[in-house]
């Protein structure tokens, strides 16, 4: 299934589950009408979610790539690696080789920016929408 990801604009992210067999996380949408998809990163090797709460409004989704600094990345795996307010657990090498897996497309970094509610940032290897 195919969707712009531009289309989760104003939907609620209903439900969140991670297989750490498959290293999938799967995020429930709903739209104001019941409609539900099921939006599966693939591939997960990093993954924050925070402030998921009673309702979890999307003000937009994002796909990170090669047209974005090395900086800004940076700054979200950051975020997506600090565990308890503690520094990232990623060392240097790390953290630069992720950056170049994004740019160089072997990687996607994605962010649901919230409205209201939860905000989710994780590298993935494919993003799959199933109804």
């Amino acid at each position: 299934m195919n969707i712009n990801l531009d289309a989760m604009h104003d939907k609620e992210i209903t439900k969140i589950s991670y297989n750490r067999t498959s290293s999938s996380l799967k995020i429930e949408v709903n739209d104001e009408f019941g409609n539900v998809t099921h939006v599966e990163l693939a591939g997960c090797s990093i993954f924050r979610v925070n402030d998921f709460i009673h309702q979890n409004v999307i003000s937009r989704v994002i796909e990170f790539g090669h047209n974005i600094s090395r900086e800004y990345i940076k700054d979200k795996i950051i975020w997506a690696t600090e565990v308890g307010g503690a520094s990232s657990y990623f060392n240097t090498e790390k953290m630069d080789d992720t950056v170049d897996d994004i740019l160089f497309g072997n990687l996607k970094l994605v962010y649901f920016e919230p409205s209201f509610g939860a905000e989710i940032v994780a590298t993935c290897k494919d993003i799959i929408f199933h109804n």
